[in-house]
């Protein structure tokens, strides 16, 4: 065989396992960050509990963090968004969407 053609075939191979090693690390990476997406979905559940409670949309008597996060009574959670965003003037969903969580970020 070809000594041109036996170099190509070995940087070929050398490529394609550096393309390999990069796949699975990007994978890796994937797979490590599902645990804090989910996380993070908790955490904005629990501050938005906090925020309805602390401006009189939930009452502190209903122990919820909703359907999304740790059990309770999701539909005490829901009509609190809906009087949220009956008084904001948007779409009143019941759900915990961008545009909810926008207006609560606002200072």
């Amino acid at each position: 065989m070809d000594y041109a053609v036996l170099g190509s075939l070995k940087t070929l191979l050398h490529h394609s396992s550096q393309l390999a090693v990069r796949l699975e690390l990007k994978m890796l990476f994937l797979l490590l960050l599902i645990p804090f997406v989910s996380a993070s979905a908790d955490y904005d559940v629990q501050i938005v509990t906090q925020y309805l409670q602390t401006y009189g949309y939930l009452t502190h008597d209903n122990k919820t963090v909703s359907s999304i996060g740790v059990g309770g009574n999701s539909s005490a959670f829901q009509e609190a968004l809906i009087k949220f965003q009956d008084f904001f003037r948007i779409e009143a969903t019941g759900e915990l969407d961008n545009e909810t969580i926008t207006i609560m970020k606002k200072p």
